[in-house]
């Protein structure tokens, strides 16, 4: 309610529901406070014609704006003043633009050239055939391109397979028989050239793996792929023949198994008794006679000294051979073998199981068969 001096006229706060905006800007204008919050008007509540510009509400000064007594009043007034001239910018009605009416097109008949409807038109069609010809010519070039390159990649798969064929059998023989002295050492031959002549008489026998006693008599129709060479098999086992190495030591050498290890060494095993079971030497009686040394010479009808030794085994895993490689005498498991030996030469027979007695391997060895008549009808 406005305290100025009389005369004037009083003008009522524009309504809520009519006019919001309005009265809004008047209660910011005239700036009361009741404690924190905006003053509001009541229904009762007026405002005299002294705070307008031109003594009432007009519609270029809607708003109080004169002698409102409050400090910092005409800022107040600036800042609506500059909002709502922006906002009357920003809300302008769009000029309309005049659309004019495009002019009606008009059809123009164009006449064909005289002389171009007198040329011959050419209509050029591919036969079918000579499209099938091209597409089977290329696809013949294209298979024989894959082809060419086929043969280069199967030249290089043999080259490079010959490469490992090579490292296989020569890695490991190079590196450790490197002179005639580390040949003798670890495989008890000559020299290298020894070696190899050994292992081209000795190879062609090796066909398949050894797999045990009772394995070994099944038939095996694939062979087993060598991860090392057959030279190196050989190597391994004249150095287990010759050194006595354990299969875990040989196989950390040569970077198998202990298993595969084992079955190399059996397999050539079997292979050098069946090439060298022939070049055991068997004197005759004068060499024997000759040779003999002085103690034995009042032996007549001596032909060999005969002993049956044993070596302990690991137990098997199979009962069977367990039970059957039992020594009663050694009270371990062991393998039995004869050893006949004269003064130039020496016969091994093949191993058996340590239960067998000595008179029974001593005759089913077959050592009794090299032994010549003439000992026989003298009561040996």
């Amino acid at each position: 309610m406005c305290k100025c001096d009389p005369p004037f006229r009083l003008f009522a706060f524009p309504t809520k529901i009519r006019a919001s905006v309005e009265r809004g800007k008047w209660k910011q204008l005239i700036g009361g406070r009741n404690g924190n919050k905006l003053w509001s008007p009541s229904k009762d509540s007026r405002l005299c014609c002294s705070h307008f510009v031109d003594w009432k509400p007009t519609k270029d000064n809607p708003n109080p704006t004169v002698n409102l007594g409050y400090d910092g009043a005409e800022k107040r007034v600036k800042r609506m003043t500059l909002f709502d001239a922006t906002s009357h910018r920003v809300n302008a009605p769009k000029k309309r633009r005049l659309v004019t009416k495009p002019e009606p097109l008009t059809a123009v008949v164009i006449h064909d050239d005289p002389d171009m409807e007198a040329l011959p038109k050419s209509e050029l069609k591919v036969p079918f055939v000579l499209t099938l010809l091209v597409f089977v010519v290329g696809l013949l070039l294209k298979l024989h391109e894959q082809f060419v390159e086929i043969q280069k990649l199967k030249e290089k798969i043999s080259e490079l397979r010959g490469t490992v064929n090579y490292l296989k059998n020569n890695v490991c023989t190079e590196e450790i028989l490197q002179n005639d002295k580390e040949v003798t050492f670890f495989t008890g031959l000559n020299c290298k050239s020894a070696f190899y002549k050994l292992h081209s008489l000795v190879a062609p026998f090796v066909n398949r793996k050894w797999r045990g006693v009772l394995v070994s008599k099944e038939r095996i129709s694939k062979r087993e792929d060598d991860t090392i060479g057959s030279k190196c098999q050989l190597l391994l086992t004249l150095i287990k023949l010759r050194l006595g190495l354990l299969n875990k030591d040989l196989a950390k050498r040569f970077c198998i198994s202990e298993t595969l290890c084992s079955r190399i060494f059996f397999t050539w095993l079997r292979a050098l008794r069946t090439v060298l079971e022939c070049k055991v030497y068997i004197p005759d009686e004068e060499t024997l006679k000759a040779t003999n040394p002085q103690r034995f010479r009042k032996l007549k009808n001596l032909h060999t000294i005969i002993d049956c030794e044993e070596l302990f085994i690991e137990t098997p895993k199979d009962l069977h051979l367990q039970s059957a490689s039992w020594s009663d005498y050694k009270h371990h498991n062991t393998l039995k073998f004869l050893v006949a030996s004269t003064p130039n030469s020496s016969i091994v027979s093949p191993a058996y199981m340590g239960r067998i007695s000595d008179k029974a391997l001593t005759v089913e060895c077959g050592n009794l068969n090299r032994v010549p008549q003439y000992y026989y009808n003298n009561g040996r």
